[in-house]
C-alpha cells in the first residue's frame, strides 16, 4: 500500500513538471557566436534551463543568466559551423534554429508522426530486472534520450531500422523518467517509473 501512495506521489510530481514544462526559446541574441549562444527568453526564468547543453555534437556550459538574457560558452569540440543555423538539446527537448529563429515546420507525413507516436514501453512501471523494452507499430530509426526529472540526460542510444528495442537500465536509479524519441522532424515522450 506505501508502494501505490509513492507511486501516486510521483506521478503527481511529474505531471506538474510536464504542465510547467519549458518551451525552445523563439530567438537568439546578436552576440551569439560559434562559440557563444544566447538566447533570448520570452516565457518563464533562464534558471529553468540546465547548466549544459548539447549543440551538434558539441558541449556548451551556462555563462551568463540574466532576467531574458541566456548565453553558453563552448567547452568541448569545434566551433559552430553556422552560429545562427543549429539543432540544440536542451534538455526537454531537441530545438531547431534557422538564421536565427527558432523553426517552425508543418509536417507533411503525418504517417511518419503516428509511427512514433505507437511508441510503447515495457515493463512500466519497472519492479524488478535491468531492461526496459520500447516498441513502434513498424520500423524507425530514431535516437533515444532519458531523461530524469530535473531534466537532466541519463542515457542515450539509437534505433535504426527497427520496431523495437531493448535498454540496459541498471545504471539507472530507481525513480520517474521522460523517455523521449527524436526521429527526422518528429518527436515524442513518454513517462516511466522505474521502482525496483
Amino acid at each position: 500500500m506505501k508502494n501505490n501512495y509513492t507511486l501516486l506521489w510521483l506521478m503527481s510530481l511529474l505531471s506538474f513538471s510536464l504542465v510547467n514544462a519549458q518551451s525552445c526559446p523563439e530567438t537568439l541574441g546578436n552576440s551569439s557566436s560559434d562559440v557563444l549562444i544566447h538566447f533570448n527568453i520570452d516565457e518563464g526564468s533562464c534558471t529553468d534551463f540546465p547548466d549544459t547543453i548539447q549543440v551538434e555534437g558539441r558541449t556548451f556550459d551556462k555563462k551568463d543568466c540574466e532576467t531574458t538574457n541566456l548565453m553558453y560558452d563552448l567547452v568541448a569540440g569545434s566551433p559552430l559551423p553556422s552560429y545562427d543555423s543549429f539543432s540544440v538539446d536542451l534538455g526537454f527537448g531537441v530545438c531547431d534554429y534557422l538564421e536565427g529563429e527558432l523553426r517552425r515546420e508543418t509536417l507533411s507525413i503525418e504517417s511518419f508522426e503516428e509511427k512514433i507516436n505507437s511508441l510503447r514501453i515495457y515493463p512500466n512501471p519497472v519492479l524488478s530486472g535491468d531492461q526496459i523494452n520500447i516498441s513502434f507499430a513498424e520500423n524507425v530509426t530514431a535516437k533515444v534520450y532519458i531523461y530524469d526529472l530535473t531534466g537532466k540526460l541519463v542515457m542515450k542510444d539509437n534505433i535504426s531500422s527497427s520496431s523495437t528495442k531493448t535498454l540496459n537500465i541498471s545504471a539507472v536509479n530507481s525513480g520517474i523518467y521522460m523517455l523521449q524519441i527524436v526521429a527526422e522532424n518528429s518527436a515524442t515522450s513518454r513517462k516511466f517509473v522505474i521502482m525496483r
